[in-house]
């Protein structure tokens, strides 16, 4: 008996104490591991491939791989429209499109350029992402500037190089033989401005230089002192391999725009055209007090005090600009692209010769309307008829020019408007 209530004696605090406490362990450590196993299988269940998302704002052409991927997003995307223009993308109103339309539209808007972005720069862009056409839906912003003076010369070359990445004139390059019409052109204007010596070509804006329809040799020939021999043969090894889509750049591309995320429920604000209108005038008054042509005075007081100037009327003939708009024009027309054209007016208060540029400009409309593309023009040659706030300087957009590019958008892309005009 003593020794059985010995043995009960010793048992007692391994029933009691210890063995309570080894259960208490293993428990936990299930629950622990129970618990990661959820969490992992939850995370798994939720978390996207390659987490990236679209960038809902202004992207500069400047070189940069993250804006160049961003581009071919929103061109790929069905929820986006994608807007070209050039120097007015970088006013501070809140009325820009790409802040206006992501806030008060059912749509996304990427804004796309900046100042000296012209059309072949626009058609560089589009035949780079060829393959992201399908869904894309755009709207160019047009300057009288483009197509008078030195604009009327097309892209300046050092804008060119400065613009233009690598990869996106490798992918244009993949994707030559996808309307030829429009790559023999880009051929051309390379070898232009590269045989002129106005730019010093990569071997792959070279290599594009020779998709032109001009032999390899005779192209070649354009460049007896910016190609070595070495690169002559690798000329010459890629037209005979020429086109692979196996390139490896090409492809991270590819796979880095389609891995890209659900855009996320967006907040929604309302927009009051009457009430936004006032306050526009009200900001308008206090910040042009120095003058009443409806110019910034911080502008108006370092550039203008009160002188007038005259442009360049411009024409249609040995204009470099208008065929590159031409060519552009034709590029969409053939890629079945759903766009929409805008003419940015100048200030008639500061340019007393506006009406010169009438042949010119209508001209750049009648391309348009030939392939039934809506087109708003918003240039105005009576100081009279002009709206104040329109333009922020001589060139610029203000909110009211703004605010009327988009409700054009809002209508010709029939978007939703939370609010009313």
């Amino acid at each position: 008996m003593q020794c059985n209530r010995f043995e009960v004696q010793t048992n007692k605090p391994f029933v009691s104490i210890i063995l309570p406490t080894v259960l208490a362990i293993v428990i936990c450590l299930g629950l622990v591991l129970n618990f990661e196993k959820t969490a992992n299988s939850t995370s798994k269940a939720t978390e996207k491939p390659n987490k990236t998302t679209l960038i809902s704002e202004h992207l500069s052409p400047y070189i940069t791989s993250d804006n160049d991927i961003n581009l071919s997003k929103a061109l790929l995307s069905p929820d986006f429209i994608t807007l070209f223009g050039s120097s007015e993308l970088s006013t501070k109103s809140e009325y820009n499109s790409h802040r206006f339309i992501p806030k008060f539209t059912n749509k996304e808007l990427v804004a796309y350029g900046s100042g000296g972005f012209q059309s072949l720069n626009i058609l560089l862009a589009l035949k780079a992402n060829n393959e992201f056409l399908k869904n894309s839906n755009i709207v160019i912003l047009l300057s009288p500037g483009w197509f008078v003076g030195s604009g009327a010369d097309g892209l300046d070359p050092d804008y060119l190089i400065k613009t233009n990445t690598e990869s996106s004139l490798n992918r244009l390059l993949q994707l030559a033989k996808q309307d030829k019409e429009s790559t023999y052109y880009v051929a051309k204007r390379f070898y232009e401005m590269a045989s002129s010596n106005k730019i010093k070509p990569s071997i792959t804006m070279e290599q594009i230089i020779n998709c032109s329809n001009k032999s390899n040799l005779e192209m070649i020939k354009g460049f007896p002192n910016s190609l070595t021999l070495s690169a002559k043969q690798k000329l010459k090894s890629f037209f005979r391999n020429s086109f692979s889509e196996n390139s490896l750049e090409f492809t991270s591309h590819k796979e880095a725009v389609n891995a890209m995320q659900n855009l996320p429920t967006k907040k929604v604000d309302s927009f009051n055209y009457q009430s936004a209108k006032a306050k526009s005038k009200e900001l308008l008054d206090s910040s042009c007090s120095t003058n009443n042509w409806g110019i910034l005075d911080n502008y108006y007081l370092k550039y203008i005090n009160g002188k007038h100037s005259t442009i360049d009327k411009g024409s249609i003939e040995n204009n470099v600009e208008f065929e590159d708009y031409k060519q552009l024009l034709a590029f969409i027309n053939r890629q079945n692209i759903p766009a929409v054209f805008v003419m940015q007016p100048l200030n008639p208060f500061y340019y007393k010769n506006l009406k010169e540029l009438t042949p010119t400009l209508e001209a750049v409309k009648a391309e348009a309307d030939k392939y039934n593309y809506p087109f708003l023009d918003m240039t105005v040659t009576d100081s009279t008829r002009y709206e104040l706030g329109t333009l922020q300087d001589i060139m610029h957009l203000g909110d009211m020019g703004w605010m009327r590019i988009n409700k054009f958008i809002i209508d010709q892309k029939k978007l939703e408007l939370y609010g009313k005009y």
